[in-house]
Formats: structure tokens, sequence, C-alpha cells
């Protein structure tokens, strides 16, 4: 019974091993797909800011 226990957890921890350096591994791939698979947020309501703000795309 205590070899089967001691196996399991071996394996167990291994397999957590991997998964954790794939992730690390892969952190940047994973955060950008992440920041670019979701939707767009909604754009804000348009304020008027007055005349006295420019504009350099006029």
């Amino acid at each position: 019974v205590g070899v089967i226990k001691l196996k399991t957890t071996i394996l167990i921890t291994a397999t957590l091993l991997v998964l954790v350096s794939i992730v690390v591994n892969q952190r940047a791939n994973l955060f950008i797909y992440l920041m670019t698979s979701s939707e767009l947020p909604e754009l804000l309501e348009p304020k008027d800011e007055g005349e006295e703000v420019t504009w350099f795309d006029d």
C-alpha cells in the first residue's frame, strides 16, 4: 500500500511540474492570447471639451 501511494504521489508531482514548466515557458504567448481573444471594450461616450482643446488630426 505504501509503495503504490508513493508511486502515485511521484506521478502526480511529476505531472504538475511538467504542466507548470509548460505554462512558465509559454507565459508570453498565453498572455498575448488572453489579451487578444476577448471582445473589444465599449467606447466611451464623446465629451464636449470646449473651444480651447486642439485636435491634431483635424
